[in-house]
């Protein structure tokens, strides 16, 4: 229908708050009227194996991460699926459409991936795409990225810009977007603290919709714990921040981030992603535009430009100590979340395993049912066949005694050449029709003839 909402991709530099967007969307789920009267649009996320969840499931698809949020799977998985199951995701999308309910999905990464990517993944969801795209300035972006990545990296700081600078080129990135198959709209939008409600104004719903608190950026005391601890697999940086969000209420940060790019840095950095910047001006909207011009982070290399915002200081403590309570504090958190987090995974697996179980023996008892039915079935038949085998083979052998007896008579008959022959031809012919009339009577007037 040429009404229909088209499918909503939100997508955007990560780190710039789309992770607080989808941790909203997940657990308060809204369906505001949008574009037209009765139109309404629902959170939805897809994952690796080509399901759409939604409702409950989605939460419970939310519940197994300490984040507490989903979002869709990485667009390298998607476009790996079988054709005929980004058909089953298409169909089901498009029915979403055709009952007056528009699709929302979101995952950050999808901004940056490649234009072949991009563009087979829209095709196979053969319908109408609006894209929301979120990006940041490419410095507080970069730095937020590199205390998050960099410690599993081992590259310095200038290898890692040289490797890292061309992902905060966002004109690029849009390009492939813009171009891609079926997008009939892409709007460009400025990553910020405020994106619920950003998002809220993009879609037309209710402005009044408020703004999650668990997306703060990165610590101080986070960066400082990266640094001096190798926390490997053990330690997700997005689950502990947000189980820290959560847990303390949105107390803050103790100290500010550190500071890790000098001069040089910055200004490679602008020197990458100056030109991207010119380009993206043009693929924005006037208000879009007037801000990015303002906003002197997205042109100047000065250092002072790019200072990190003043924070309170902590209180003083040897360094071990503080370290010491961090870590026991990160681990208890994400510990409490992961338990619960298996508590759930375990409740849902024995109530799909008892489902299954009760499934079974209803099978099996239909099974067994099914089989006696079916034994039954045999036996009567099995008597049935014998029955009339039986009835048919006593009337064989009474036709074959019939048969012979009447053979007998008419032997009789011509054997005997006598005056009473045709007295006897004509008992004979009786006896042909009449083939129960018993041999002694012929003999009794044989020798009466004889």
């Amino acid at each position: 229908m040429a009404d229909d909402p088209p499918v909503v991709l939100h997508v955007g530099c990560p780190k710039s708050g789309s992770s607080a967007l989808q941790h909203d969307l997940t657990w308060n789920p809204r369906r505001p009227i949008v574009g037209q009267v009765g139109m309404e649009s629902e959170y939805v996320a897809l994952d690796a194996h080509g399901t759409i969840l939604r409702g409950e499931a989605l939460a419970a698809f939310a519940s197994l991460y300490a984040a507490h949020y989903a979002n869709s799977a990485d667009i390298h998985d998607l476009v790996a699926l079988p054709t005929e199951e980004m058909a089953a995701v298409a169909a089901e999308l498009r029915a979403m459409r055709a009952g007056g309910v528009q699709p929302v999905l979101s995952y950050e990464l999808w901004l940056q991936a490649g234009r072949r990517m991009v563009h087979r993944f829209t095709a196979a969801l053969g319908q109408p795409l609006h894209v929301v795209a979120y990006v940041r300035d490419p410095v507080s972006w970069l730095r937020s990225l590199y205390w998050q990545r960099r410690h599993a990296e081992p590259l310095t700081t200038r290898e890692w810009i040289d490797e890292r600078a061309r992902r905060a080129c966002w004109a690029t990135s849009l390009s492939h977007w813009r171009s891609a198959p079926n997008v009939v709209r892409l709007d460009v939008r400025l990553g910020s603290r405020g994106i619920m409600a950003d998002f809220a104004g993009v879609m037309g719903w209710d402005p009044a919709l408020q703004d999650s608190r668990c997306n703060g950026s990165i610590s101080g005391e986070f960066a400082r714990f990266l640094v001096r601890h190798d926390v490997g697999d053990a330690l997700s940086i997005a689950e502990a921040k947000f189980a820290w969000e959560r847990w303390s209420a949105g107390a803050g940060d103790l100290d500010p981030l550190p500071e890790v790019f000098g001069a040089e840095d910055i200004a490679s950095i602008m020197a990458h992603t100056m030109s991207s910047s010119l380009e993206l001006l043009e693929q924005c909207d006037n208000d879009i535009r007037a801000r990015i011009k303002a906003d002197r982070r997205w042109w100047s290399a000065e250092p002072s430009v790019h200072a990190v915002r003043p924070g309170r200081q902590p209180a003083d403590a040897p360094v071990t100590e503080a370290d010491r309570l961090l870590e026991l504090t990160l681990t208890s958190l994400v510990a409490a979340d992961g338990a619960w987090r298996q508590s759930e995974q375990r409740l849902r697996l024995a109530e799909a395993r008892a489902a299954l179980s009760e499934a079974g023996r209803i099978e099996a008892e239909s099974a067994r049912m099914a089989s006696d039915a079916r034994a039954h079935d045999a036996l009567w038949r099995r008597s049935e066949a014998e029955s009339l085998r039986v009835e048919a083979d006593s009337y064989r052998r009474a036709a074959e005694s019939r048969c012979a007896h009447a053979e007998m008579v008419a032997r009789f008959a011509e054997a005997r050449c006598h005056p009473l022959e045709e007295r006897l031809a004509g008992i004979a012919a009786r006896e042909r029709k009449n083939s129960n009339a018993p041999l002694r009577l012929f003999e009794r007037l044989w020798r009466r003839t004889a």
